[in-house]
C-alpha cells in the first residue's frame, strides 16, 4: 500500500513539475499573479513531500518571464538561493517599468 502511495506522489510531482515548465508570464498578469501561480505549484509539490530547491524555485520564476525582463533576469540569477529577494526584486522591477511607461505616455 505504501509503495502505491509513493508512486502516486512521484507521478503527481512529475505532473506539477511539467506544469511549472510551461508556466509563463502572461501579458494580462501582474508579477504578483505570476509569482502566485508558480508558488502554488511549488507548494503542491512540497505538500506531497516532493523536493524543489530554492535555486530551482527561482529558476522557474525567472524562466517564465517575458523578454522585457531579460536584463534583470541576468542580475537576479545571481540571487537564486534567496526566493524572497527575487520575488521582491521582480515586484520592484514591475513597478519601475510601469512608472517608465506612465511617464512616457504623459510626455
Amino acid at each position: 500500500m505504501e509503495e502505491k502511495n509513493e508512486g502516486k506522489a512521484v507521478s503527481c510531482q512529475a505532473l506539477y513539475e511539467q506544469q511549472l515548465d510551461y508556466t509563463l508570464f502572461r501579458e494580462k498578469d501582474t508579477i504578483q499573479e505570476y509569482i502566485t501561480r508558480v508558488t502554488s505549484l511549488i507548494t503542491q509539490i512540497r505538500a506531497i513531500r516532493g523536493t524543489v530547491s530554492d535555486v530551482n524555485y527561482t529558476g522557474h520564476l525567472l524562466r517564465g518571464l517575458p523578454s522585457k525582463y531579460n536584463t534583470v533576469k541576468v542580475i537576479y540569477n545571481s540571487k537564486r538561493r534567496d526566493v524572497d529577494a527575487v520575488k521582491n526584486e521582480l515586484l520592484g522591477e514591475e513597478a519601475r517599468q510601469k512608472g517608465e511607461q506612465a511617464s512616457t505616455q504623459a510626455s
